[in-house]
């Protein structure tokens, strides 16, 4: 582990030429990963106002929620992808046999009732 140093970073100026920069590795990971966490929460927002406005499921959400897309969760809940992918439409999604939805409730580590659901107030 490295506390505070500085690893080599070299880039390309636009005149072509090519010098080496530095930055504290401790700094670049906590941008890097405050740049993720933005992206994340925006992403959850925008799934809840897509499941709110009857365009997504509630699984559509929690997947965001989660972090996964929809092949993580497929690996997870042991499907394939393109059903994945076809349960996030709303009108799928509610036909699931119960057997199905526990499976992606045991694979998110929620309720049924939760999976069913969004959570009463917005992410923040």
């Amino acid at each position: 582990m490295r506390d505070g140093s500085t690893e080599p970073v070299f880039a390309v100026d636009e005149e072509g030429v090519c010098s080496q920069q530095g930055q504290p590795e401790a700094a670049v990971l906590d941008d890097l990963l405050g740049e993720i966490e933005s992206y994340n929460a925006q992403r959850v927002v925008e799934a809840r106002k897509d499941v709110l406005e009857g365009r997504r499921s509630c699984l559509y959400y929690w997947m965001c929620a989660f972090g996964m897309d929809e092949r993580g969760l497929a690996g997870r809940a042991g499907l394939w992808a393109w059903r994945v992918r076809r349960h996030l439409r709303p009108e799928v999604f509610q036909a699931l046999p119960p057997r199905l939805m526990n499976r992606y409730a045991q694979s998110l580590g929620i309720t049924l009732a939760e999976l069913r659901s969004l959570p009463e107030r917005e992410p923040t």
